[in-house]
């Protein structure tokens, strides 16, 4: 579904990654693990139409995605969810929710995903009228999520979605993840500092540092990988 090939991506003069390669499949969760300022987001944000690819190219469907904007993308199906939630805290749950339907004009389609995110995350069915900022951060995510679903993705990607999280609540946002991944025909690509949470509920692994990618594989193989263990797993 998606096939990154030899992506560089620089801030200026600043170049981040380095000839990264990363593919993502359907009914399947990819994740991408590493230490702080290795440019995972920088690689998703990229993947998104946000930031600009220098040199490589993005197929998604069979289809290069390089010259198009981040809004054409969102409507091909390719979705973020960014790092802490970035909500409209004075709109309300719903508010927030139907923000996430801004490419789509089949009304009944919107209702029916709105539905499935409600069946998905029930509090916030219950909170549909409560301002965003007034939630839980656990409950922020939710919302963050559902809003990201109400594009109606064909690629989902997570980028750290349980960052500052208790550990009861990580564990159901992990929860839902695999429930994403089961509701069918969708990708997932997750970006993660919880290293052992990851690989524990993916497919597929990709090791990035220093912008350049060391290590891939299954991701039973990659949680294996006495150099992950050591690093990323303390172990």
């Amino acid at each position: 579904m998606l096939e990154a090939r030899g992506i560089e991506t620089s801030y200026g003069s600043t170049q981040v990654l380095f000839g990264v390669n990363l593919a993502a499949e359907e009914n399947k969760v990819t994740c991408v693990i590493g230490p702080n300022g290795a440019g995972k987001t920088t690689l998703l944000l990229t993947l998104a139409g946000i930031l600009q690819a220098k040199r490589g190219d993005i197929l998604f469907d069979g289809e290069r995605l390089n010259d198009l904007p981040a809004w054409e993308r969102v409507k091909k199906g390719v979705v973020l969810c960014p790092e802490r939630r970035r909500l409209f805290p004075s709109l309300s749950v719903l508010e927030n929710l139907t923000q996430g339907a801004y490419t789509r004009n089949d009304t009944q389609d919107v209702r029916d995903t709105l539905e499935e995110v409600f069946t998905l995350f029930p509090i916030l069915k219950e909170r549909r009228s409560q301002l965003a900022g007034t939630l839980s951060g656990g409950e922020q995510q939710m919302v963050a999520i559902g809003r990201s679903l109400m594009s109606h993705p064909k690629l989902l990607m997570l980028d750290e979605p349980s960052v500052g999280l208790s550990p009861l609540m990580r564990s159901k946002i992990f929860e839902q993840i695999l429930r994403i991944r089961d509701m069918g025909s969708i990708a997932i690509v997750l970006v993660e500092q919880d290293a052992a949470d990851a690989l524990e509920i993916s497919d597929y692994a990709y090791v990035l540092e220093d912008g350049k990618i060391t290590i891939h594989g299954a991701a039973v193989d990659v949680a294996a990988n006495p150099e992950v263990r050591a690093a990323y797993l303390g172990l």
